[in-house]
């Protein structure tokens, strides 16, 4: 089983250089839900995250964005 590391933090903490670092030592891929929100939120209309999940609703966005990056068995 491998491990999941959540790495959270003020801007400019270096959670990016942490997550770099990591990734290499371990070998494991890199998840940003920074980069997956961004995402999500232009696809659907929007120039941030913070007005697609304020318009959408936080519980909405959360659920949306969840079907459109994770796939539930």
């Amino acid at each position: 089983m491998k491990k999941v590391f959540i790495i959270t933090g003020r801007t400019g903490a270096g959670k990016s250089t942490l997550c770099q670092k990591l990734e290499k030592h371990f070998n494991y891929p890199l998840l940003s839900f920074a980069c997956m929100g961004k995402e999500f939120a232009n696809a659907n209309g929007y120039n941030r995250i913070r007005e697609c999940h304020s318009e959408m609703g936080l519980n909405v966005f959360k659920t949306k964005i969840s079907r459109a990056y994770f796939k539930y068995n």
